[in-house]
């Protein structure tokens, strides 16, 4: 027969898709818990970051806002941008909300979401807001590290135009 790993045994008690399982079981050995349950909520639910009116200027403001944050937490993530303005949405929901071009209503929901993903943590044996599994929560290069060896191999999108292939030094086919 088939023996689940231990960590399979963990990924099997949580109900979330085993990619944002594992993250979240990597995230608390690393004491980065606080970044990635956020992370793993935000998943669930709307886009956060939000333009506010009908022309294409907000647009832009909403993605200059989401780049704030995700600036805030190192640059190119926007898992750890989510993590950051939820950070300072909690600390002040009306600053944020301006700050960041947040979406009140999607970051209620991500805060639900994240308490329940903490409360199935506690039932699988994890503290995800205790010392151990918080040890290291401002430490973006460890939540880093827990997003990518969770959902590896979905942790980067090549836009159309972008990828190998195309442009100077692009390693493509031909000479």
């Amino acid at each position: 027969g088939f023996a689940l790993t231990p960590l399979g045994a963990h990924l099997a008690k949580l109900p979330v898709e085993p990619r944002v399982g594992k993250m979240l079981v990597y995230a608390c050995a690393l004491g980065c818990a606080p970044s990635a349950l956020v992370a793993a909520a935000a998943m669930t639910c709307k886009p956060a970051f939000v333009a506010r009116g009908p022309d294409a200027s907000d647009k832009h403001a909403a993605t200059a806002a989401k780049r704030l944050a995700s600036d805030e937490a190192g640059g190119a993530s926007d898992h750890l941008a989510i993590a950051r303005a939820f950070a300072r949405w909690r600390e002040s929901p009306a600053e944020a909300t301006r700050t960041y071009s947040l979406a009140r209503g999607t970051m209620r929901d991500v805060a639900r979401a994240r308490d329940q993903l903490a409360r199935t943590l506690r039932e699988s044996g994890f503290d995800p807001d205790g010392p151990a599994c918080a040890a290291n929560a401002d430490n973006d290069d460890l939540a880093r590290c827990a997003l990518v060896a969770g959902l590896f191999p979905n942790v980067a999108r090549v836009a159309p135009g972008e990828g190998s292939g195309g442009g100077k030094g692009g390693g493509g086919r031909g000479g």
